[in-house]
């Protein structure tokens, strides 16, 4: 059981970078960062569930897969 979140540097500027301050979920236009207020309102989620019984948990993914840019969004 995986639990503990440790996100490499470069991941993080990778996946802030690349939201272009939106939300990750389809279709939605929420940004990520409220930019009048410079308030960080995105949270990093994970797509395949860090823990055993999360959505779409993969018991196959190794702790370092799971906080790889590939499993990560960004979410208002």
């Amino acid at each position: 059981m995986h639990g503990r979140v440790s996100y490499k540097q470069s991941t993080l500027k990778k996946l802030w970078a690349a939201s272009g301050n939106q939300c990750g979920y389809p279709d939605c236009e929420y940004e990520v960062v409220d930019i009048e207020t410079e308030t960080v309102v995105g949270e990093i989620c994970h797509i395949r569930a860090q823990s055993e019984g999360g959505p779409r948990y993969d018991p196959s993914l190794s702790d370092e897969e799971i906080d790889e840019y590939s499993n990560l969004a960004l979410s208002s």
